[in-house]
């Protein structure tokens, strides 16, 4: 193997440990920690979008997700180590997207990096909703100045065919993850019709699930305007 086969299968490794570190969840990872990676991935995939003149939109989107997360960052950095952990949570699985789309970046005949299609719009529905967390946490603290990041209390209501629905499993991903199974957060109860969970503010979408059938879906912005606690009504899919 030649040397620039070696280089390549070293690297290839080392990805791959970076990933599967990444990937981990690291459910103890800190709100610090869990920025401080989606800021240096962020950095990295606006470097790679630079090679390439016709990814000024993924570029864009890049550096809105850098600036939004340290935005959120200098507002909450400082804050106690009782701070919600699904801040983290969620800009974890946030890093392990974009570390997914440079992982998965290709070369043209020309060399130039190439970015599959989706890879626009995710990065910028990412960005659309770290700009959401931040309205809100920012709205969140003018009214009530939480001693940490805020989470809103969504109470979930199920019916279905006019009446009220008990039984459906919510799950909820931010909108970012929507094609990012599995989804995020799962509602710890089953709807009763009513069920809740509190959430960081931003932009979700939400499913219902009746054991492993899908029984509809609902895009929904949480918190945006500072509330501490949010209802939403969600019809399902005529029950049989």
């Amino acid at each position: 193997m030649g040397g620039a086969g070696v280089f390549k299968l070293i690297f290839a490794c080392l990805l791959i440990v970076f990933c599967r570190t990444a990937c981990a969840g690291e459910p103890d990872l800190s709100f610090q920690a869990a920025a401080r990676n989606l800021q240096d991935s962020a950095v990295a995939l606006r470097e790679r979008a630079d090679e390439r003149p016709t990814q000024g939109p993924l570029a864009a989107s890049a550096d809105e997700i850098y600036r939004q997360t340290v935005e959120l960052t200098d507002r909450f950095g400082h804050t106690p180590a009782d701070l919600p952990a699904d801040y983290a949570t969620v800009l974890s699985a946030y890093n392990t997207k974009v570390i997914g789309i440079l992982a998965r970046t290709g070369t043209d005949d020309k060399g130039a990096k190439t970015f599959a299609p989706e890879d626009v719009q995710v990065t910028r529905d990412m960005a659309l909703d770290l700009e959401a967390a931040n309205h809100a946490t920012k709205e969140a603290l003018a009214i009530a100045e939480p001693r940490s990041a805020p989470l809103v209390s969504v109470t979930v209501h199920t019916y279905a065919n006019n009446k009220d629905f008990s039984g459906a499993r919510i799950e909820c991903t931010p909108r970012a993850l929507k094609n990012t199974p599995p989804n995020l957060f799962v509602y710890e109860h089953i709807s009763s019709p009513f069920t809740t969970r509190p959430l960081p503010p931003g932009r979700y979408v939400f499913s219902a699930w009746l054991l492993e059938k899908k029984l509809g879906e609902l895009e929904m912005p949480i918190g945006l305007e500072g509330q501490q606690s949010q209802s939403i009504d969600f019809p399902l899919a005529a029950i049989q």
